[in-house]
């Protein structure tokens, strides 16, 4: 998954395990770990999510040490250097 696509996940305001393990590149079992860790804390602060399945986005970056801001950068890094590949595809054509 590329750096913009993950951007756009991370626009809703929680995820499912599918979309997080898009985000990160982690597999199944490692999600499903940091999945119970996010839950049980907020048990653990008094705060129980409404829907386990789904873990609020805000939560999810907290846990893995990332902002939102970060995969915002990796995005228009991408897309810039797509946009020079591009251009240079144009000229080696004409």
């Amino acid at each position: 998954m590329n750096w913009i696509d993950r951007c756009e996940l991370l626009l809703n305001e929680d995820l499912n395990t599918k979309e997080m393990m898009a985000i990160t590149g982690k597999n199944n079992t490692e999600i499903r770990r940091l999945r119970l860790e996010i839950v049980a804390k907020q048990i653990e602060n008094g705060e129980p999510l409404y829907d386990t399945r789904r873990i609020p986005t805000e939560l999810f970056l907290e846990k893995i040490g990332k902002t939102y801001q970060y995969y915002e950068t990796k995005a228009k890094r991408q897309a810039r250097l797509n946009e020079l590949r591009s251009d240079e595809n144009d000229e080696t054509w004409t």
